[in-house]
């Protein structure tokens, strides 16, 4: 009787074990408070900091608490970079004075290589803007919209809405925008305040091999007598059923013009030069997403000439 007993005392000792050891493995638990204490001293606390709208959480490390952010000291971005222009060099450039590019050829303003007389671009945007050129200060007056002048005289360029639509437009606005005629000969006299014609263009190496032509960037702009250029660009852009800056190749050309005054300058003429194809689109793209208002006047402002 007693054997039976113990036996039955044994069997319900091995029953109780496993739930047991059940409770001292939940004790053990990486739900223990002491191993939770230890995991948490482990990793770093998280900061909040204000980006832009949004509030990001960033770690810290570090004995001292410092900030754990990606090195920031060789990223670039577009306050780093000073888009080239593309330019011609004429009798008076530095370029030509300094026998660095001979007349009558473009050139990269930041390379300052010459680039021949003819070049191939594709427009990727267009915007107007004024500006006012005083022999010996530069531009002393500039407008980004067309619509208020910055600098002297620095007043609305049309006028206001009220008077753009009451007065003629000789009566409102500045007076530096407007043609003037010699009283003496009776020919007209191109404005003080310049309309230029600004685009940001790809320039294209070999236009006949689109899938691995050289291609870079820079900002072309025509004034004055150049501005025939401009407005043929613009006219067969818009003449096409989808008219699309970047769809479309212009050959580039100088020729010498003579004028009254006994002066004479290289002026730019247009050609059709035919259709971008994907790759070259596609770059297209990729800048046109970069040409905000804030980069075309960041651009213009490095300009303070009158070429």
């Amino acid at each position: 009787m007693a054997k039976t007993s113990d036996l039955a005392a044994k069997r319900k000792k091995m029953k109780e074990a496993p739930a047991a050891k059940a409770k001292a493995s939940s004790v053990l638990s990486p739900a223990d408070p002491k191993k939770k204490k230890k995991s948490r001293a482990e990793e770093p606390p998280a900061v909040t900091v204000k980006a832009g709208k949004k509030s990001v959480a960033l770690a810290v490390s570090g004995k001292h608490g410092a900030l754990a952010l990606p090195d920031a000291s060789r990223n670039i971005d577009r306050n780093d970079l000073i888009m080239p222009k593309l330019m011609i060099s004429q009798a008076l450039s530095e370029v030509n004075v300094n026998n660095i590019v001979p007349m009558g050829n473009w050139y990269n303003t930041i390379r300052k290589n010459s680039l021949g007389k003819t070049v191939y671009v594709v427009p990727v945007d267009m915007r107007k803007s004024r500006s006012v050129y005083k022999q010996g200060a530069g531009v002393i007056c500039r407008s980004f919209d067309l619509v208020q002048g910055e600098g002297d005289p620095g007043i609305l360029c049309e006028g206001t809405p009220r008077e753009m639509k009451t007065l003629r437009e000789s009566d409102r606005g500045c007076e530096l925008r407007l043609w003037e005629t010699d009283e003496k000969t009776g020919r007209r006299i191109p404005p003080q305040c310049q309309l230029a014609y600004n685009f940001p263009v790809l320039l294209i190496a070999d236009p006949k091999d689109l899938e691995n032509t050289k291609v870079r960037r820079a900002m072309l702009t025509f004034r004055k007598t150049a501005s025939k250029a401009a407005t043929n660009i613009i006219s067969i852009v818009q003449d096409d059923d989808e008219p699309v800056w970047f769809n479309h190749i212009f050959k580039l050309t100088l020729e010498l013009k003579k004028f009254d005054n006994g002066g004479s300058a290289y002026i730019p003429t247009v050609a059709y030069a035919g259709e971008t194809n994907e790759r070259i689109r596609e770059r297209a793209k990729l800048f046109a997403a970069i040409v905000s208002d804030q980069f075309i006047r960041a651009n213009l402002e490095t300009d303070d000439t009158a070429e």
